[in-house]
């Protein structure tokens, strides 16, 4: 498998991803409400408490033993609590370097592999406000904790399947996801035959609408971008064109007070847009300008890009149909 490596990702970790399995994924949870986590990241480690698991039997893969000394220490008396607690137990001693391990924090996804080694941090009573705040055995992270793809991409939560975020609702402390096939996908930077399909379907519309857009009278294109600004929320505060000189369209967020000017035009040139930006300093009242045409295809160079947007019309296509307007523009052309 071909994956693109970012030269922050040693090329263990990378070739751990590329034989990693979904079979292999185990999502944990770094104590009761996460309460490890910062250790955990901070020490580039992955830890559990189970701390009435006799600490030898578990290392030596004596689980008979160790269910039995368990079930002893009446920690959990339902049987199927006790097999279940044996059971993470036992993946987090015996599960190989191989296994990816994910878990969900501030707002990401994070993964990583761990080294085989299991250390006891552990060793009695005394131990009870150590194991509370740290854990009670720890695997060593092989290098660090990550939140981003191959490609550095930031795994955000908002942007995964349910199938990949419901894991985040376990109430134990290691299982395996239902989403472990699209983890890795996410991680890789992967994509499945039918979502490439897809995006290249969106990415043809784009091409296509983009290139009949200079059929639109100019009344109609300035009414389209209108209405792809007002399908975000903005709301216009003045009328289209007029006699204005530069200010075509002046919006304001009213969520946010925020305000902008858009200049619209049909058909435009570079040396238009320079000076259009040389008289920005004249409209101190909006923090933005959005420049908007469909004649000459391409886009200009931004000087200012912190406080100009361009939209050429392949831009534009783009904003059609993320406001569901390509039934709109394909009424009034031909």
């Amino acid at each position: 498998m071909e994956m693109s490596v970012s030269e922050k990702i040693p090329q263990q970790v990378i070739t751990l991803l590329e034989e990693a399995t979904p079979d292999r994924v185990r999502f944990i949870k770094l104590g009761r409400k996460s309460k490890w986590w910062p250790i955990a990241k901070e020490t580039n480690t992955i830890r559990i408490g189970f701390k009435t698991f006799d600490f030898g039997l578990c290392a030596a893969g004596n689980w008979t033993a160790a269910k039995s000394a368990f079930e002893e220490t009446t920690t959990r008396t339902r049987q199927a609590d006790v097999t279940r607690a044996v059971n993470q137990v036992q993946e987090f001693f015996e599960l190989p370097i191989s296994t990816l391990w994910i878990t969900i924090e501030d707002g990401d996804v994070w993964w990583c592999f761990a080294n085989n080694k299991v250390e006891n941090l552990y060793t009695g009573a005394e131990d009870d406000e150590k194991e509370q705040s740290s854990g009670a055995r720890l695997r060593k992270v092989v290098d660090t904790w990550r939140n981003t793809d191959v490609d550095g991409k930031r795994l955000r939560l908002d942007a995964m399947t349910t199938k990949i975020t419901k894991v985040a609702s376990f109430q134990e402390t290691i299982c395996k996801p239902d989403g472990a096939v699209d983890i890795l996908r996410k991680i890789r930077g992967e994509r499945s035959e039918l979502h490439s399909l897809a995006s290249r379907t969106v990415e043809a519309l784009a091409q296509h609408v983009g290139d009949i857009l200079d059929q639109l009278h100019q009344d109609d294109f300035e009414l389209l971008i209108e209405l792809i600004f007002s399908s975000s929320g903005w709301r216009r505060i003045s009328r289209v064109g007029g006699t204005q000189k530069t200010l075509d369209l002046a919006l304001v967020l009213p969520t946010t007070g925020e305000s902008c000017f858009v200049q619209v035009k049909s058909q435009t040139s570079h040396s238009i847009f320079k000076q259009l930006v040389g008289e920005l300093s004249n409209y101190s009242g909006y923090r933005r300008m959005f420049f908007v045409y469909h004649t000459p295809p391409y886009a200009f160079e931004n000087p200012d890009a912190d406080r100009v947007t361009i939209w050429s019309r392949y831009d534009i296509a783009k904003q059609v149909i993320s406001a569901g307007l390509v039934p709109w523009v394909l009424a009034r052309t031909t």
